[in-house]
């Protein structure tokens, strides 16, 4: 676990009420001369301790209204305000206490001097409480808490003066967290003290060897992290204590192919056959997926944005896969809940991190349930605590905070939330995340990132805009937006826009455009709206009720027409839910190349704040991102760097993730750097020369350019807007351009005879006669195209065929080149039955006749085919059918008739089948059939699908007696044909089958007489009509007398 708070103590830009003194410093061994192994210090200690007094301000006070009733707040400069809902709000000290290396706390003391009273009525005013925080994105006002309990109890709200939050680790360094409480209020009697100074002692020990090597995992002894502990802890001369082992290797020992190390002196270790050569040294590192890594056919890719840091931040970068990482075993777990494509890839960062001294990752790549769209997964944390819908989101803190595992054993669950003992609170990486999955989003958000950094200009740069929407609370999203323009310290201590417009008079910032609902009403959005296409901004610092489709709380962005790609920072609830959809990270920064967004900070969850007053968490985050700026960075605006800015803020706030409610540590989860973490936030033009390049064509870096290209292409600006000179100039040399007198635009140069697989400079010079600007950039050609080889298709027979008859005159197959190149063919056989070939053939089918083939035997034959460059050889077979000389067996010959039988069509039905098999094929079955007129007819059947049944289904409508037999032949003409068999159908009259009409028939028919059903259910309805009635006695009567059996 780790823990960064704010270092408010040494800030040079305000005055500070709190002095810290050093008391004692008894630390027996000398300190100076620690032997530190790698990973385990042998450090003898004993009776150490560190003291440190801290000295605060008087607090102050002030009424406030709520709910009717006047209460007091406290503040306290350099404190937060701490409580949980409904209880008095007091202010609280987090004192960050570097350890000296190889140590811990045996025993920690927190006393003071003496107890002041605060002469205040707080019994009929009594200290304000802490209210509910509510979620941004929803419609919601909670009622006024105020836990009477409390406020009726007798003892102090604090029951002790401090809390030992914890020992956390940072970049390997050990922090003591403690929490300092220099106000006591009891409120049943209205008492309230002050402690004006407060001293902290520190008992030192020595851990165990293993768990000193476990927590100094992640030590690089590099100044950069060096400088930034310094920035962190309270006591930064102990950051002396930590030196590295003169066994570990030398700086110069390893290759390094850029500019000066920023990041750890990798390598350090850890991770065997890992994708970290140890020998390499990248401080910046996209992670992207193999689909994404080398992109062609739009202007930028990954490479343009890696060259691009290297040629103008001196950052030496290389691209990873998210596939590699998945791939290298040294990144897997025996469990296979750490054993997933996330924990993969936080073990990479960690790997980097350690061998490479990796300072920033951009995570290149979207994640939704989109297949297409999963290039760079994310790990979904969730807050246990969380009652609406999203109590989950994307929590990208997964890949920048390397200790620990952030899993919640209890609940199965990342993250967990406040106090489930697995939040890592300080980070080793800056990290951020571009959520595109295709190529045109990969370029637009990569020209824009590049448009900003050498192209942006003017007083654009220094304007910033504060947006403010109905948010339909007490407090109002003007007051949230003016106490981080004004830098107002009524929570919190920082420093704000117009703080730091008066103490840099140099680079002042614009904060003229404020657009807040409370003042423009229902025309708000209007404004807001007007003032993005008018690009009035290159900042924007919002506060809305938002959802993924609704960005900074506006609809149908791809209608919002601005030219200059702005950075924008809002509160808004879920528009950065790029796991959700296409969430606003997606549309504003990677749906247009030149419009909308170049980076964001937004939030994958929900934004928290307060309905009462400004102390809300989305809130703190945003006061201390700026604050990183415009304090932590006031003197090095070369490290105004987004990617640090946000780790800043985060670092800050898990100051108050487990002391306060859950909102606090939902929305440290939630906020989401969506650009580049190495890109440089800039208040002035970035060149001297007046003359700026862009938008190069085939991009800086670009590979698999096809070799059909014809034209290079740049743009060329004077920023005065004067005329120009410039010339193009290739090598090897494939073109060149040149003209005078030239304005703004598009330049190109005609290009011919690329060749594959080559690397091309091009040299862009301009002048407009007072300066020069001059530029060098590349490109590779695509590799030649792989030759194929000729293709086989369609063997005939097929192979494996079987039975193939004797009659074959032939075999053929289909040969085919995929490049249309001509080829030679053969075609041989075993044992011999023919061959044939050809040469300089083109695609078509090739034959081979056959002659004398013999029964039952298989022949293989042999296709070969060669187009110049590649064989391409086949082999097939058949067998031939058996010799036949017996004829078909024809058995289980079967007649079926309907019940009752009818000779009237459509009431009646026959059917004969049999069985009919052969040694070899059975070729044809007939039933002949003789009719009682003397006619014969021949039928054939049918077979029934997987059997040697056949069958014939018919419908008879003469009467008399039939006869049939069953006739069949083979293949080879084999035949046979059964007995005859005889059947007789009687006539509709014939009511009993008996061969003669008389009174018997009659006599059945009455019996049944008057009865209904079905027509033709019975043979006594004799017109099938469904009824027995008098037509059925007149029909057979006309027949009495009448015999139809011969």
């Amino acid at each position: 676990m780790q823990r960064w708070v704010s270092n408010k103590k040494i800030r040079r830009e305000k005055s500070l009420p709190i002095s810290i003194v050093i008391a004692t410093l008894i630390i027996l061994t000398n300190f100076g001369t620690i032997s530190a192994l790698r990973f385990s210090p042998i450090i003898e200690i004993s009776d150490s301790s560190i003291t440190y007094t801290f000295f605060f301000d008087p607090p102050l006070l002030t009424d406030v209204q709520m709910n009717n009733r006047t209460f007091t707040k406290i503040d306290l400069n350099d404190c937060f305000s701490y409580a949980q809902p409904g209880f008095p709000a007091l202010p609280v000290y987090p004192a960050q206490l570097l350890l000296p290396q190889g140590t811990t706390v045996d025993d920690l003391h927190v006393t003071y001097k003496e107890l002041q009273e605060i002469p205040n009525d707080v019994l009929n005013k009594p200290i304000l409480p802490e209210q509910e925080f509510v979620r941004i994105g929803m419609d919601e006002n909670p009622s006024f808490v105020m836990n009477n309990t409390t406020y009726a109890s007798a003892t102090p709200v604090f029951e002790n003066i401090y809390e030992n939050g914890g020992i956390g680790y940072c970049r390997g360094f050990a922090i003591l967290t403690v929490y300092l409480y220099p106000i006591q209020y009891i409120p049943k009697t209205g008492s309230l003290y002050f402690f004006p100074e407060m001293t902290v002692t520190i008992d030192l020990t020595q851990p165990e060897e293993a768990t000193l090597t476990e927590n100094l995992t992640f030590l690089r002894y590099s100044e950069a992290d060096q400088e930034v502990i310094q920035e962190m802890v309270t006591n930064p001369s102990i950051i002396s204590t930590y030196a590295p082992s003169t066994e570990r290797p030398l700086e110069n020992d390893m290759e390094t192919t850029g500019g000066e190390p920023e990041g750890g002196e990798a390598p350090l270790g850890g991770y065997n056959n890992s994708v970290c050569d140890p020998t390499k040294h990248y401080q910046y590192v996209i992670i992207t997926s193999t689909s994404l890594k080398d992109t062609t056919g739009y202007g930028y890719n990954w490479t343009s944005l890696i060259n691009h840091r290297r040629t103008s931040n001196g950052f030496n970068g290389t691209i990873v896969t998210v596939q590699e990482i998945d791939a290298c075993m040294a990144y897997w777990n025996s469990s296979a809940t750490f054993n997933d494509s996330p924990a993969h890839i936080r073990e990479f960062c960690k790997d980097a991190y350690l061998n490479w001294g990796t300072e920033y990752i951009l995570l290149g790549g979207d994640w939704d349930s989109t297949v297409s769209h999963q290039i760079v997964p994310y790990r979904l944390f969730t807050d246990r605590e969380e009652t609406e819908t999203y109590k989950t989101m994307a929590c990208d803190m997964y890949y920048s905070h390397l200790d620990g595992d952030w899993y919640y054993t209890a609940q199965g669950i990342w993250g967990g939330g406040r106090n489930s003992g697995v939040n890592d609170y300080y980070g080793e990486l800056y990290i951020g995340r571009i959520a595109a999955y295709n190529a045109s989003m990969v370029s637009n958000a990569v020209r824009k990132i590049i448009w900003y950094d050498l192209n942006a200009s003017g007083d654009w740069l220094c304007q910033a805009s504060f947006l403010g929407g109905n948010l339909g609370w007490t407090a109002t999203s003007k007051q949230y937006m003016e106490e981080l323009r004004l830098g107002t310290d009524t929570y919190r201590t920082f420093t704000g826009f117009e703080e730091w417009n008066a103490a840099h008079p140099e680079s002042p910032i614009d904060t003229s455009e404020r657009l807040y609902h409370a003042d423009l009403g229902s025309n708000y959005k209007t404004y807001f709206s007007n003032s993005i296409e008018d690009d009035n901004a290159s900042i924007i610092s919002n506060l809305d009720h938002s959802d993924w489709n609704s960005p900074f709380g506006l609809p149908n962005w791809q209608y919002r027409y601005n030219t200059k790609p702005f950075f924008g920072y809002s509160q808004g609830c879920l528009a950065g839910r790029f796991h959700a959809g296409y969430a606003g990270s997606e549309q504003l920064m990677c749906r247009h190349p030149e419009r909308h967004a170049f980076a964001l900070v937004l939030n994958t969850g929900y934004g928290y704040a307060s309905s009462s007053n400004t102390n809300g968490p989305s809130q703190y985050l945003q006061c201390y991102f700026w604050d990183y700026f415009f304090n932590n960075q006031s003197n090095d605006m070369d490290n105004w760097r987004l990617g640090k800015a946000r780790a800043y803020s985060q670092d800050i706030m898990s100051e108050k993730i487990d002391i306060s409610s859950h909102a606090w540590c939902y929305a440290w989860y939630s906020a989401h750097l969506f650009g580049d973490p190495a890109q440089t936030l800039r208040l002035k033009n970035s060149m001297a020369s007046d003359i700026v390049f862009g938008y190069e064509n085939p991009s800086n870096g670009a590979g698999n350019v096809p070799i059909t290209a014809s034209t290079l292409e740049i743009t060329i600006e004077q920023s005065q807007g004067q005329l120009f000179n410039y010339t193009i100039q290739t090598a090897p040399h494939i073109g060149s351009s040149a003209a005078q007198g030239e304005s703004n635009g598009t330049k190109s140069c005609p290009v011919t005879g690329l060749n594959y697989s080559t690397t091309y400079h091009w040299f862009v010079n301009a002048t407009d006669g007072t300066s020069w600007t001059n530029e060098t950039y590349l490109f590779t050609t695509q590799a030649a195209p792989v030759n194929n080889p000729p293709l086989q298709s369609n063997p005939s027979p097929d192979n494996g065929s079987t039975n193939v008859s004797m009659n074959t005159a032939s075999l053929s197959i289909i040969l085919q080149d995929p490049e249309g190149d001509d080829f030679n063919w053969t075609i041989t056989t075993a044992p011999d039955v023919g061959s044939n070939s050809g040469t300089a053939a083109s695609n078509g089918t090739k034959t081979c006749t056959l002659s004398s083939l013999s029964y039952s035997t298989t022949y293989t034959w042999m296709v070969h085919a060669y187009d110049g460059h590649h064989w391409t050889n086949n082999t097939y077979w058949f067998t031939t059918e058996s010799l036949d000389a017996g004829p078909p067996q024809i058995s289980n010959i079967v007649l079926r008739t309907s019940n009752p039988v009818d000779l009237q069509p459509g009431f009646s039905w026959e059917n004969i089948t049999c069985s009919v098999t052969d040694n070899v094929h059975v070729n044809n079955v007939s039933l002949i059939i003789t009719y009682p007129n003397s006619s014969l007819t021949n039928l054939t059947m049918s077979k029934k699908m997987g059997s040697s049944t056949y069958y014939y289904n018919t419908s008879f409508s003469q009467q008399g007696n039939f006869s049939y037999f069953i006739w069949a032949n083979d293949t080879k003409n084999n035949y046979a044909a059964s007995a005859p068999n005889y059947f007789s159908l009687a006539p509709n009259w014939d009511i009993t089958n008996d061969g003669i009409c008389n009174m018997l028939d009659l006599t059945v028919i009455s019996t049944q007489y008057g009865q209904i059903n079905t027509p033709g259910w019975i043979r006594e309805d004799v017109d099938n009509n469904g009824q027995i009635q008098v037509i059925d006695l007149v029909f057979v009567s006309n027949h009495y007398g009448e015999s139809w059996w011969t």
